[in-house]
This record gives structure tokens, C-alpha cells and sequence, in this order.
């Protein structure tokens, strides 16, 4: 029996080989041109900040040619800072070195106004609602995190729902479900798609273009262009492409903790969550729906989570299911704040009013949980031992085979149960 391959076929295998050995290349290319530093070296870098830094509640994060830096939470630096940086490498990090900034105003003008913007945002958040319910919705808004108040951010921690503030596909996915809602009552279907298409990737650069934001984006882009041509499952084509175009573009986001999982939380929302038991139809849809996505989320990043952190939080599924089913609604209620307060400011200040219930049952919920003994339980295996880094996600070399051996495992039941479900 002879096996006839099509043209297309093979087309189809040869452009996958040559991206394939394009990405190899590039990986093996990156970096060539940065400068190569000792551990103890003392350095000085003068370098325009490429991208906002990542601010947290103690200290901001940036690169500067490549070497990143972590730096005290004030004074704060933006993108388009010309810094000269002089300090000591230490695990290829400079950390709280001095820093002078030498000029402002480089890089983009129109990325520098969209991160002003950003910083108008979070004062008038910051005006409208006390603590800690402004930073919760600056956070599930726009992923800010940096005015979280330490107890409250520990607590989210600690009750697995940290992810709620860090603006990831979700975000991305209401902003255009909003915005396409909006626009096809005026525009035609077509002129819709695009505007919404600038619409995520404004709100994208908002949010600081994480690396699930972008991801969300770019798959976006592509099942919206896929629509246009009558291509409806592009699902898993996007988030391939997707992923494709950020490690093309900078292969430094393989070892991103922020990259890893939301890449594969995605891809456990694809294939997991449809053979999971539990349908979210019918009654409770909205609270089957949290739960499924939870458990689908969490089977995928399992191994993930717990070699980088050694914890795992034992009531997240309950915790999530009960507070998930509130985001969307503060999602709204954070976009007609921003709209209301930049508008006319007392419309805004109407709207964060009618937030603040939600907020109210989302601080309370965290908080109750996060006080039970049991809520968290910590992992001391060998596997946690950081030296000998591996190359693609920074922890050590056995803890590397142990998610290797968990993936090879999920996917082998994986194919069992949808071969079980086609027969």
C-alpha cells in the first residue's frame, strides 16, 4: 500500500521545518551582541528604557542593553529615560545600582503618551476609592500592582487568585468583547473588527505589553483576520503563531516566568477544560465556568508553580470560583471610570460608587480565606534547589525532568481521552 502525501502536505511540513531552523538561529544568534559581564564585575551602562518598567510594591524592574535591573520603587523611571547605570553584576542582574537619569523625552511620542495616560489613570483611581479596593481595581483593570497594600497582595497570594490582578487574555478578551458589542451598533461588521483590533492593542500598550497581553493580542489578531476570511477555528493556530513571533522577537521571554504560564494555562483551557466532567451549562453556568477554567489552569501549570515557588495554595479552586464570576463586572465598571472620569470627573466617581460592592465581596472573601491555617501548604523537595540552572526555565536540572515527565504524562492521557471521547 503506497501513502500519497499531497502538495499541500508537504508545503505545509517544509514551512514548518524552516521555522523551525529560523527560531533555532535566532536563539543561537541572540546576544551575540550584548556586552558579556563576570559575576562581581562593577559595570556602567548608559541606555534609553525601551519599555515601562515593571513596578511593584518595593522595588521596579528594566533593562538597560539588555542587563536587568531592579532598582527601589522611588524614584520612579518611564519609558523613554536616558539612564546612566553604575553598579555591581550579581547572577547577571545589577541590583539597586545608582542610577542618573541623563535625559527625557526619547523613544516614541506616542508610547510616551499612552504611559502618561497610564499614570493619569491610576491617580484617578487613586481618588476615587479608598484602599484597598483602588489598587484591586487598577489591578484587575490594568494589571497594576505596585499600590497593593502588603497584607491584601500576600492574601492573593496566598488564596491562589493573584492572577485576577495581572492584566492577561482575559482582560484583552472583554475589552474586545465590549468594544465589538459597541462598534457593530454603529459600524459595519467588518469596520468593527478593526477598529477592535486597535482597541486591544491601545489597551495592550496600556497595560505595559506583558507578555500575556501581547500573546492575547497577536492570537486575537489573528482569529479576527480569520473571521474576515471564514477561518473560525484559529485557536490553536493563533497562540502557536503567537508564541512564535514573541520568542522570535525576544528569545529572553523562554526563561519569563509570566510567558511560561500563560502560554500554558491557554493551552490547558484548550484541550483540558472540554473533557473536564463538569459542564459549565445549565444552572451555576457562571460558577461551572470558573471552576472548569480553574482546574483546567491549574493541572497545566502545576509542575510550573511549584518548582518556581514551592507552595500550593489548597483553596484556590474554591477561592477563584467564588470571586471569578466578579472580574468581568469590575472589568465594565473600570472602563466607565476611566471613560466617566476623564469625561466629566463626578460621572467617574458615580461609577467607582457602583464598584465598590463587588470590590467590598472580593476584599472579604480573600481576606476570610486567607486566615484559615490550612490555606496554603509549602513543598521542601529537592527539586527546589536553584543551582545548576537550566536553559529554559531557570530552576535546576532535576526539577527540569520532573516537568518534562509531568507534560509527557498530561499529554498522554490527554490523547487517551479524546481518542476515548471520538469512539
Amino acid at each position: 500500500m503506497t501513502l500519497r502525501i499531497s502538495v499541500s502536505t508537504k508545503l505545509h511540513f517544509l514551512l514548518i521545518i524552516f521555522l523551525f531552523f529560523a527560531l533555532c538561529f535566532r536563539f543561537a544568534s541572540f546576544g551575540s551582541d550584548k556586552p558579556k559581564f563576570k559575576e562581581g564585575q562593577e559595570v556602567k551602562l548608559i541606555g534609553v528604557l525601551t519599555a515601562q518598567p515593571q513596578i511593584y510594591q518595593k522595588s521596579q524592574r528594566l533593562e538597560i542593553k539588555g542587563v536587568r535591573v531592579i532598582t527601589p520603587s522611588f524614584p520612579q523611571y518611564f519609558y523613554g529615560n536616558k539612564l546612566e547605570i553604575v553598579g555591581t553584576i550579581k547572577d547577571g542582574v545589577l541590583i539597586f545600582p545608582q542610577i542618573k537619569v541623563l535625559k527625557k523625552g526619547e523613544g516614541s511620542w506616542v508610547l510616551r503618551k499612552i504611559y502618561s495616560l497610564r499614570e493619569r489613570l491610576i491617580k484617578l483611581f487613586e481618588s476615587f476609592l479608598p484602599e484597598p479596593s483602588s489598587s484591586l481595581l487598577l489591578g484587575i483593570f490594568l494589571g497594576v500592582k505596585k499600590t497593593l497594600p502588603k497584607d491584601f497582595y500576600s492574601a492573593l497570594r496566598k488564596t491562589g487568585v493573584l492572577h485576577v490582578i495581572v492584566a492577561s487574555g482575559m482582560n484583552v478578551t472583554m475589552i474586545a468583547s465590549f468594544s465589538l458589542i459597541f462598534l457593530n451598533l454603529v459600524l459595519k461588521r467588518r469596520w468593527a473588527g478593526l477598529l477592535t483590533i486597535l482597541t486591544i492593542i491601545f489597551y495592550a500598550a496600556l497595560s505595559g505589553f506583558d507578555p500575556p497581553i501581547v500573546r492575547a493580542v497577536i492570537m486575537g489578531i489573528i482569529v479576527t483576520l480569520g473571521e474576515f476570511f471564514g477561518r473560525l477555528n484559529f485557536r490553536v493556530l493563533s497562540l502557536g503563531i503567537a508564541g512564535y513571533l514573541m520568542l522570535f522577537l525576544n528569545p529572553n521571554l523562554i526563561s519569563d516566568l509570566g510567558f511560561q504560564l500563560s502560554f500554558i494555562s491557554t493551552t490547558g483551557l484548550m484541550f483540558i477544560k472540554p473533557i473536564l466532567p463538569i459542564q459549565d451549562e445549565g444552572r451555576f453556568q457562571v460558577l461551572k465556568g470558573d471552576l472548569t477554567t480553574t482546574i483546567s489552569a491549574q493541572i497545566a501549570t502545576l509542575p510550573i508553580l511549584l518548582v518556581n515557588f514551592g507552595q500550593y495554595q489548597t483553596l484556590s479552586l474554591l477561592v477563584n470560583t467564588l470571586v471569578l464570576w466578579t472580574t468581568p463586572i469590575l472589568m465594565f465598571f473600570g472602563g466607565a471610570v476611566v471613560l466617566g472620569g476623564l469625561i466629566f470627573s463626578p460621572l467617574g466617581q458615580i461609577f467607582a460608587f457602583l464598584a465598590y460592592p463587588f470590590l467590598f465581596y472580593f476584599e472579604k472573601m480573600v481576606m476570610f480565606f486567607d486566615q484559615l491555617p490550612f490555606a496554603e501548604i509549602k513543598v521542601g523537595w529537592a527539586l527546589l534547589n536553584r543551582e545548576s540552572k537550566s536553559f529554559l526555565i531557570g530552576i535546576s536540572r532535576s526539577s527540569f525532568f520532573f516537568v518534562l515527565g509531568y507534560y509527557f504524562f498530561l499529554t498522554s492521557i490527554l490523547l487517551f481521552c479524546y481518542k476515548r471521547k471520538k469512539t
